[in-house]
């Protein structure tokens, strides 16, 4: 009762994502996020059809929009479609096509409550209708994270900009570290003292 808990339950097996997301339900979580399926670059009918199995559970589902590491995007049209599965609550955005993401914000904006998933597109996604932000480098810097939110609703451009340069930065720190995402951020935490738990192979820790 003290939050909102969202499993992840993507598997590069349909059937295991199936039976994580009835398990997800089981131990009682709120939702549950979930991918398109993973690297067998599904048509849009393979898309929709594995997602209103998972809607038919019956646990709130956030759709995961990640191209980059499923290698299809969700296209406007299919967005629409998927939102009219009846327990399709939210969407997570890690695509960078400003363009394409408007697109599926306005035609899906009322029907779902959208978020961000890439930090220093938020107020560009925030503008356009997004709840908020689903974040991974709030693990190193979550007050400008939280800063930046507050900034965007309150109309202080100067701390908007601020907080962004210090995401940017992470960011762009990232870039040059030379490791995958989630091995620069378990570093990183690990550099500040907090518990990001260990890189696994094939990830090398920093």
């Amino acid at each position: 009762g003290r939050g909102t808990l969202i499993a992840g339950t993507s598997s590069t097996n349909h059937a295991e994502t199936l039976e994580l997301t009835r398990i997800a339900q089981k131990y009682g979580y709120d939702g549950c996020m979930v991918l398109p399926p993973v690297y067998c670059l599904p048509t849009p009918a393979e898309i929709l059809k594995v997602f209103r199995e998972i809607d038919e559970i019956g646990l709130p589902i956030m759709l995961y929009n990640n191209p980059a590491r499923v290698g299809v995007a969700l296209s406007p049209s299919l967005t629409a479609q998927l939102a009219e599965l009846p327990n399709l609550a939210a969407y997570k955005e890690s695509a960078r096509d400003l363009y394409a993401v408007s697109e599926i914000y306005y035609a899906t904006r009322d029907k779902v409550a959208h978020f961000a998933g890439l930090e220093p597109y938020a107020s560009a996604l925030l503008a356009r209708g997004a709840s908020g932000i689903v974040s991974t480098i709030s693990n190193v810097c979550a007050r400008e994270v939280v800063n930046y939110y507050n900034a965007f609703h309150a109309g202080d451009m100067d701390a908007l900009s601020r907080n962004q340069q210090v995401i940017d930065q992470l960011y762009h720190l990232l870039s040059r570290s030379g490791l995958a995402n989630f091995a620069f951020v378990k570093s990183a935490m690990s550099a500040i003292g907090r518990p990001g738990g260990v890189t696994r192979s094939p990830h090398i820790m920093g």
